[in-house]
This record gives structure tokens, C-alpha cells and sequence, in this order.
């Protein structure tokens, strides 16, 4: 079973303000426990590759149809491969019988640029040595029309694979690989091979699934299956209608699958998780998932319990209440039972027995939850263990049921009526029964004796958020540094994930990355002191309080407001014209509040929006009261994925979202922009410029008429007191204009419809002046008059 992948994919900080790429949580050792875990496996691999032969090699067997690849003429298709490389021939045949289950491949692929040569120079053949052998078959290098024996059994190097050494997990599989020399664009490599073996733990019977596409374009891929007459396959193909050919030969039928001019697999970032673009048949002899619950079960089942776990057991059995009792049993298995996984052979499936699992307390994820079901029966609590897939989930619903549909095992547990689902691989997990959630795995094979198909497990939502972020600005004077406060409050999963993240770090190095996240948009950020820590571990509450100072806060006398909490769940993909569904971070709930606390109060653009679709709903607002701007912004998903034909639409609403997760607040201006910022400002820009056009437009058509009027006027006409500044007409008070204006005829038109429509003080050669525009109702032609007034 592989390592337990988090509910929550959550990081305390990213490196991207718009990435909301959360990194699992894993379950933490002390550094020796792991020196001395790799030491384990490296010793317990040993012993298993010197246990038998790595390898033999013999020709293919005689039951194998041999299937010829067409190589004349592909040099042209293999350069149109994105990779460099395609496969002529992707050829997988197995045998199924009395004895065991032989697995024949043939590949015969050609590289066509220098970059994809490294890909293809180095061959590695997967097997497990604890039941399974591997044969190679061939080894040639095709060029210019030449076949050439590549095969050195002497330079075949035997590695151990353990890519899930990461995840503490020890499969014991091994690599045989085979480095090859003088590979040039153009050659063909031609190999064939076989692995014959079963695990036992299926006690003979059978499942497995073929896919139906590569990574790379296939010409000719073809897929065969030799079955027993007198045994039920069932076959289920998924994201494909290929149907096989089916014949009899013998006591045999046999399966073929074949396509030809297959595209490459094309993989789009931010899928979810569940969707499965490669198309493949899957195989089985399980007709229901009653069929896989009755083969499971006796691999759960508990022999004895030792006297020490039945003496911690009794401990436990003295606490007042069954949910203190539950609570105990949980917390001790998820941090004091370490996660490491051991599975060999048919320890892939079958769990160590409990009273091992507690003795030497470490254990993978079967070992555990069979430990914690154990001990909550004796406790009077109904337990009992069940399969999940951490990927698949609700899409298992149209697999073929098998063993091997599994990677997860958790506890169903049952109290006071209601079922509360725990994986004991969760590390640093708090709360009461009253603060539960169930993780997200959406479908459970429940180890009952009555099972007949799978359990729905309901999704965690929370109608109230998981994450509340407090960001204050206090701002003294707009020449001084700006004190940042940051207070941070998780709930729920989301604080089970901080919890842990915390339990691996200092407080220093935690400070240290807040620092750098908080850098990214302010770079003269200061840290005041290293951030403060609460964990209310009941309510499953924890509390983070940062303090900085930013020195050169100003920019342009300007400073864009961020919620960055908010803005890490407003992620886009990479990919936005999409064939595939976009996933969303699912169950989010996040609420974020900004406040500006600034020297005096000033006139700010306040108001809300929201932007809602199918998979999310996002707010914005804000207000000002006195000195202080608030700008308040939540988002929530209600999905974990969009649709492709869906995509286009969801993004438009994350732009919309991304833009008023921002403020810009002008440096002592008496009007700030509006939160609302992009769009905001765009629509006020073109306004302005809007007005500033038709001024230009109404000034320009007055100067007009002001010439054409002169042109007309009689040339005798002497000049009219208080044209210009040196002419201006003395008053005693300002009061006196409005009656000197209503004789002022239009010099345009003549009539006597003028009215005044500016005013506006200056200082004219050390003298107080008064101008006064006036304009005719009629003709629009304007003129100004100037007045010195008594001092």
C-alpha cells in the first residue's frame, strides 16, 4: 500500500503568491529512527537479491505469437514524436494458467533526436524477487538496416528501485538495467523480455489491467491475453470502446487488443487527482466488491493479543468516557506508532499482526489500522478496517472490482450511532469528536462479513472557515516605516496540517519562511521578533501572531493591498485550453481581513462584489470608518473540479476574483482607489480621458466663436472695460459683479442671455483680481471679465 497522501494538501507558506500547489503532510521520525530504517532495508536487500538468481536469459517462449514491427519508413514519424522518441511495436502478451501467471514484452522503439538517446540507452526491467523472475529474451540495435546483439549479461547491473523509499515504504523490487553504447539518432532499439510470477496473497487468482497508450505515439500496440476456458474473466475498458478479438485455441481463449497510430499520451497540469486520461482494459476474476471483501478478510484477521497491548489497553479502559477512550487510541497509534512499510511479497496486502505492530511500533498503513481497530473492539467500540483508493475515489464506482483497486487502509468506527471514519497514518491530529472530519477519500471497502459493495464516505465542508487571517497596517505618517501585523487562525484540517508542519520546525525557521513569503511583494519587510504559537489542541484550534516592519512602503506614493491567503487559492493552471477537467483545492474555506490603519482620515471608494460559479464563491468588500480602511475578502470552493467545457468560464472568474483581491491606496491622497482595482481603474482612466476630450472639444468651439464674432464686429468699436487684467473694473465689494453682468450682451449674437459660469481668483501685478466667465444660453459663445477689488 503507498504512503497516505493528506486530505489537505496544505503548505503554512508558498513560494508563489498564486500557487496553491500545497505540499502532503508526512508523517515525521526522529533523524536516527530513519539512518537506522535505511540501514534495515538496505540490509533486508541484500539478502533478497542473494536469495536467487537475478536473471536468465532464454529465448522467448514457444506459447508467445510473435508480432513483427514495421520499420521501413519511420524515420520521418519519429520525428514528428514531441519526445524524440515512438515505439515501431508496444507488444504485452500474458499467460494465465494452473501454474502461474508468464508475462511476455516486446518493444521496439527509435529515437530521433541527440536529447531523447539518453532516454532510450538505458533499459530497466522491473521485477520482485520474492516471487517473481525475470527473463530477457533479446537486446538489439537496429541501424541503417543492420541488427546488431546489444545483450551483455555481464554489464546488467541489479539495482534496487524503491522509488517509495520517500514514503517509507520497502516493496523490495528490483531493476535490472541495461546501459547501452553508441545509441545515435535514427537507431532502433529492439528488446524483449519476460516476468513470470504471481504474488501469492491472491491465492491464485487473478487481476491486472493493460493499458492502452504510452507516453510516447505507438504505430502498432497490441495487447494479448491467454486465459483458461474454465474460469470467469470479467473485463471492464476504461476511457475506451475498443472491444478485443476473441477466439478459442485449445483449452484456451485468448484476448486481443490492438491499435494502431496511437498518440502519445498528452498530460495537462491541475488535473484532478481521479481523472485517468490513459485508456486501458481491466482484468479480474472478482465479479463484486463482496467477491474482494470475502478475500480480504481473513488477511485482517487477529490471531492473539500480547499482554502488553492488553495491559495498555486496560489503561486506556479506566478513561470516564468512549470518546476519551477512542480519542487515546487514535492519538497513540497516529503519533507514537511510526509509519514505515515493509512489503514484501504478500506483505503488500497482508497486515502485521497488531501485537507486533505495538512491540516494535512502527508500521505502514494496513499495520496500523488493523492496530487501531483492534484496540477500539476491546474497548467496546465496533471497529473495523477498510480499503481506499487516495486517487481513484468516487471514480471506483465503474472499476472492475480487484485487490488491486486498493493503495489506503483506514478504520470505520461506530459510536453513539454515528460512523466516524480515522486514518491512523495522520500524524499530530487534535480535536474532539465534535471538530471531526472524514478525509476525502469518498469510497471505503469496509471489512465487514456483510459487505456487498463500497461505502460512501461524505466529504468534509465547513460552513465557517478553516483559515482566518487578520492583516493590520499601521500606518503613523506617510514618511515613516509601516508596522505589519499578521494574525493567523486554522481550524479544523487545516490546523492538523500546521500542527505537523510545526512539529518539524523552529520557530526561527518558521520565521524565516513567513519572512520570505511576505518579501515577495514588499521587499524591505522586517521581522519584529520570531511568531508567536497558540494551540488549542481541544478545540483543535491553533494561532500564529507575526510582526513586521516595512521600511519603504510607499511606491510611487502609492501601495498595493494584498490578501495573499486569498490569492493562494486563486491558482491557474499552466494549461487553460484544456481537454481534460481542472481540479480545484476542495473542501476551502478561507476568509481574510486587511486593515489600514492610516494618519487621518481620507475619502475612499468603498463597496462589494461578489464572483460565484459552480466550483467556487469568492467576496469582496470595503469600508472606512474614521481613520481606518477595511477591505474583508472570503473565498469558498464547492467542488473539487471543473469541467473542461467549464474551464473558460471558471477562470474568467478567478481573474475577476485575483483582481479584487487587491487595494491600491494612494500616499495622502484625499480619494483612494477602489478595491476593485483593475477594472476600476481602467473604467476611471478612460472617464477622465473621456472628459478631458469633450473640454478640450467645448473650449476649442468657444474660441471659434469668440473669432468669428471679432471678425464680424466693427472695426471702430472700442475695446470693453474688463477684457483683460490691465483693464479690469474696479468694485468695491464681489457682491457688486452679478449686477455689472447682467448688462453684458453677447458679443456673438448680441442677446442678452449671458450667465456666469466660472469664477476664480488670481494676483495680478501685486493686485487681487477676480475672473468671471460668462456664457450666452443661446450660442454657447463664452468670453471672461476681470475686477480689481478694494482691499
Amino acid at each position: 500500500m503507498k504512503y497516505y497522501v493528506p486530505p489537505r494538501r496544505f503548505a503554512l507558506f508558498n513560494s508563489s503568491r498564486r500557487s496553491t500547489s500545497k505540499s502532503p503532510r508526512r508523517n515525521t521520525n526522529a533523524r536516527a529512527f530513519a539512518l537506522a530504517c535505511v540501514v534495515l532495508l538496505a540490509v533486508a536487500a541484500c539478502s533478497v537479491a542473494q536469495a536467487k538468481p537475478s536473471f536468465t536469459v532464454h529465448p522467448q517462449p514457444s506459447w508467445v505469437q510473435p508480432v513483427a514491427a514495421q520499420t521501413a519508413g519511420t524515420v520521418a514519424r519519429a520525428q514528428d514524436a514531441e519526445s524524440g522518441v515512438r515505439l515501431l511495436l508496444d507488444d504485452r502478451q500474458t499467460r494465465v494458467g494452473n501454474k502461474g501467471v508468464e508475462e511476455y514484452f516486446h518493444i521496439v522503439e527509435q529515437v530521433s533526436t541527440a536529447a531523447a538517446v539518453e532516454k532510450v540507452s538505458q533499459l530497466q526491467l522491473d521485477f520482485e524477487p520474492s516471487y517473481q523472475s525475470l527473463v530477457i529474451h533479446q537486446i538489439n540495435l537496429v541501424r541503417a538496416g543492420q541488427t546488431v546483439n546489444v545483450l551483455r549479461p555481464s554489464e546488467i547491473k541489479i539495482i534496487e528501485q524503491e522509488g517509495e523509499l520517500d514514503q517509507r515504504l520497502f516493496n523490495g523490487t528490483l531493476s535490472a538495467v541495461a546501459f547501452l553504447s553508441d545509441v545515435r539518432p535514427g537507431d532502433v532499439i529492439d528488446y524483449a523480455y519476460s516476468v513470470n510470477g504471481d504474488n501469492p496473497v491472491l491465492a491464485g487468482n487473478y487481476a491486472d489491467a493493460f493499458p492502452l497508450a504510452e507516453n510516447d505515439p505507438v504505430d502498432y500496440l497490441h495487447a494479448r491475453l491467454l486465459w483458461p476456458s474454465s474460469r470467469r474473466l470479467f473485463v471492464r475498458p476504461q476511457q475506451t470502446d475498443l472491444q478485443p478479438t476473441v477466439r478459442q485455441i485449445g483449452g484456451e481463449t485468448e484476448y486481443v487488443w490492438e491499435r494502431r497510430d496511437v498518440p502519445a499520451v498528452e498530460a495537462e497540469d491541475s488535473t484532478p487527482s481521479w481523472f485517468d486520461t490513459v485508456p486501458s482494459v481491466q482484468l479480474s476474476e472478482f465479479e463484486t466488491w463482496a467477491d474482494v471483501a470475502r478475500w480480504a478478510a481473513p488477511l485482517y484477521e487477529v490471531k492473539t493479543i500480547s499482554p502488553a497491548l492488553k495491559g495498555q489497553i486496560e489503561e486506556w479502559r479506566g478513561l470516564p468516557t468512549a470518546e476519551a477512550r477512542l480519542l487515546a487510541a487514535r492519538r497513540f497509534v497516529q503519533d507514537e506508532v511510526r509509519y514505515l512499510g515493509i512489503e514484501l511479497g504478500t506483505y503488500s496486502h497482508v497486515p502485521t499482526q497488531p501485537s507486533k505492530v505495538f512491540e516494535r511500533r512502527f508500521g505502514d498503513c494496513k499495520d496500523k489500522s488493523l492496530l487501531l481497530a483492534t484496540i477500539l473492539n476491546a474497548l467496546g467500540i465496533e471497529a473495523h478496517t477498510a480499503l481506499v483508493n487516495t486517487d481513484a475515489r468516487h471514480t471506483l464506482d465503474a472499476w472492475q472490482p480487484s485487490p488491486y483497486d486498493f493503495d489506503h487502509v483506514i478504520v470505520e468506527a461506530e459510536l453513539d450511532g454515528k460512523t466516524y471514519w480515522l486514518d491512523p497514518t495522520i500524524s499530530y491530529q487534535r480535536g474532539t469528536l465534535a471538530t471531526y472530519y472524514a478525509p476525502e477519500y469518498e469510497r471505503a471497502l469496509v471489512m465487514r462479513p456483510d459487505t456487498e459493495s463500497l461505502t460512501v464516505i461524505p466529504l468534509a465542508s465547513s460552513s465557517s472557515p478553516t483559515m482566518t487571517v487578520l492583516d493590520e497596517y499601521r500606518v503613523k505618517s506617510f514618511d515613516a516605516p509601516v508596522a505589519f501585523r499578521v494574525t493567523t487562525t486554522y481550524r479544523g484540517m487545516d490546523a492538523d496540517a500546521v500542527r505537523y508542519q510545526l512539529a518539524g520546525k523552529s520557530r526561527k525557521d518558521l520565521g524565516k519562511e513567513s519572512l520570505n513569503y511576505y518579501a515577495e511583494h514588499d521587499r524591505s519587510i522586517q521581522g519584529d521578533g520570531l511568531p508567536e504559537v497558540s494551540d488549542d489542541e481541544e478545540a483543535n484550534v491553533i494561532t500564529i501572531n507575526e510582526r513586521y516592519t516595512i521600511t519603504n512602503f510607499w511606491k510611487e506614493s502609492a501601495h498595493e493591498f494584498l490578501a495573499p491567503r486569498v490569492g493562494d487559492e486563486l491558482d491557474k493552471p499552466g494549461v487553460s485550453r484544456r481537454s481534460t477537467p481542472l481540479a480545484v483545492t476542495f473542501p476551502s474555506n478561507v476568509e481574510e481581513t486587511v486593515e489600514i490603519h492610516l494618519p487621518r482620515a481620507q475619502s475612499v471608494t468603498t463597496g462589494d462584489e461578489t464572483v460565484e460559479d459552480e466550483a467556487m464563491s469568492f467576496t469582496a468588500q470595503a469600508s472606512a470608518e474614521n481613520n481606518i480602511v477595511r477591505l474583508h475578502y472570503t473565498i469558498r470552493t464547492k467542488q473539487d473540479s471543473v469541467a473542461a467545457a467549464g474551464v473558460e468560464r471558471h477562470l474568467l472568474a478567478v481573474d475577476r476574483a485575483r483582481d479584487l483581491a487587491s487595494y491600491e491606496l494612494k500616499q495622502g491622497a484625499s480619494v483612494a482607489a477602489s478595491p476593485f482595482s483593475k477594472d476600476a481603474r481602467e473604467a476611471f482612466y478612460m472617464l477622465v480621458a473621456g472628459l478631458a476630450l469633450l473640454f478640450f472639444y467645448v473650449k476649442l468651439k468657444r474660441r471659434r466663436s469668440t473669432r468669428r464674432a471679432a471678425e464680424i464686429a466693427p472695426q471702430h468699436t472700442p475695446a470693453r472695460p474688463g477684457l483683460k487684467p490691465e483693464t479690469a473694473i474696479r468694485l468695491r465689494e464681489e457682491t457688486e459683479i452679478k449686477r455689472f453682468l447682467t448688462d453684458v450682451s453677447c458679443p456673438g449674437c448680441g442677446r442678452r442671455e449671458c450667465g456666469e459660469s466660472a469664477r476664480q481668483g488670481l494676483i495680478y501685478d501685486d493686485e487681487r483680481l477676480v475672473v468671471v466667465q460668462i456664457e450666452c444660453e443661446r450660442c454657447r459663445n463664452s468670453q471672461d471679465f476681470y475686477f480689481a477689488l478694494a482691499v
